[in-house]
């Protein structure tokens, strides 16, 4: 790999080795475990947007498994509430639920916070952009920096239980609310 990448802050700053070094040193071991810093550290010199898709795929998957880890009957309820697709099973959600849906369905049973959640939807938006789903715009390195990012610091760095308990108010239903609210 080279010192400096081609990436420009939006504030003007290079982005360095080191710099994108320390945010993938801050991914769980698990994903360390899977290889995905050494695939992501070939690809980001000569194909930086793939290397970007493959984080943001690797954090899709890892949502998926902490729905599952917050619980399907969780799940099931605030699917239902928020009238998103319905859940029955765990295969549903790992192969079922669309990547939109997901994001959403994170965000509602509270793994994602509302600032997280809105730097995800974006992110899946640059994606689609760089797989050409939609011509009208071509997404730049600064986006495939954003995707890289924000995958990282959202999703890949943070344990499992980190906020998977962590139901407020806004994300209870009705029915799960105690006796005196």
């Amino acid at each position: 790999m080279t010192e400096k990448y081609e990436i420009i802050k939006p504030d003007g700053q290079e982005i360095t080795k080191i710099s994108i070094s320390g945010l993938l040193n801050s991914i769980r071991p698990l994903w360390r475990g899977k290889g995905l810093i050494k695939r992501v550290e070939r690809l980001l010199p000569i194909d930086p947007s793939s290397a970007c898709q493959r984080l943001l795929n690797a954090a899709i998957f890892d949502l998926r498994e902490k729905i599952i880890i917050v619980g399907i009957d969780i799940a099931k309820e605030i699917a239902k509430n928020h009238k998103l697709p319905s859940i029955e099973k765990d295969e549903d959600i790992l192969e079922n639920y669309s990547t939109f849906n997901l994001i959403d369905l994170s965000y509602r049973i509270g793994i994602l916070r509302r600032s997280e959640w809105r730097r995800l939807q974006r992110c899946y938006d640059i994606r689609k952009d760089l797989e050409h789903e939609d011509n009208e715009y071509e997404a730049v390195l600064e986006d495939s920096f954003y995707i890289f990012k924000s995958s990282i610091e959202i999703v890949l760095s943070q344990d499992p239980d980190r906020k998977s308990t962590r139901l407020n108010s806004s994300h209870i239903p009705l029915s799960r609310m105690p006796s005196s609210a």
